[in-house]
């Protein structure tokens, strides 16, 4: 049997109030700690699957019972952190009214003693080694992160890491698109030079009636978005191009 949430009891023990107390309180502990814990954020929740970085705009709220059965509340601050492969992102609450907490990052290690079923752990999302994604049964609002491409000659766009993704331009690149999911779309935010236009090309594109041609202005730090929609059996499909916006 496990003490996870209980003092376990011994051959000398008896049925007695000294003995049997202690056992049930502190199973009653963890079990109140467990129970019924509201998350908020005050802000926008983001993730970036490319560089692991989860991101909160506002304060975090965390309303849970303490050992007492009293309702209180633990807070976080806007902030990032970064989570490796199979790590876990986690608070220990604690039972002083309005406490900021700090978010923390552990590594999983199965066969060995649990690092994440404490009576006072909270965890609040675990990024999954395969596929990079950040999975939550606490924080349930989380949004994709741009993802940030750096400029080279020739510059592959992984869409697995997201639907996202944007360049400022320093090369006359290359793009090659990557990872696409039947039926998804996706947009590209190109920044042009600050100094000398560039001019990419476009490797694996295909293109219809309506949009011809992905266009990206030539005027020096504009703003420029492709839209593409891919499709199993055709490919990365060119569904808008607008360009030239400028600050």
């Amino acid at each position: 049997m496990g003490t996870n949430f209980h003092t376990a009891l011994t051959t000398a023990s008896k049925w007695l109030t000294t003995d049997v107390n202690p056992a049930f309180a502190s199973l009653d502990k963890g079990i109140t700690y467990l129970k019924s814990v509201m998350v908020s954020c005050a802000g926008v929740i983001t993730y970036n699957k490319a560089t692991g970085v989860l991101t909160w705009s506002g304060v975090i709220t965390i309303l849970f019972n303490d050992q007492a059965g009293i309702a209180k509340a633990n807070t976080i601050n806007a902030n990032n952190i970064t989570v490796a492969d199979n790590q876990f992102v986690y608070v220990d609450l604690n039972e002083t009214n309005n406490t900021v907490l700090t978010a923390a990052v552990a590594t999983v290690t199965t066969t060995s003693a649990s690092n994440f079923v404490l009576f006072n752990r909270l965890v609040l999302g675990y990024r999954n080694t395969t596929s990079d994604e950040f999975y939550s049964d606490i924080l349930d609002n989380i949004q994709e992160a741009v993802v940030t491409l750096t400029s080279a000659a020739s510059v592959t766009i992984d869409w697995s890491k997201g639907h996202r993704q944007a360049i400022l331009l320093a090369h006359d690149v290359a793009f090659t698109h990557s990872g696409g999911v039947d039926g998804e779309i996706y947009f590209l935010y190109v920044r042009q030079s600050a100094s000398a236009a560039k001019t990419p090309t476009w490797t694996n594109n295909r293109y219809g009636v309506q949009v011809t041609a992905i266009t990206i202005s030539a005027t020096l730090s504009s703003e420029n978005i492709a839209g593409f929609i891919y499709r199993t059996g055709i490919g990365y499909c060119a569904i808008s191009s607008v360009s030239g916006y400028v600050a």
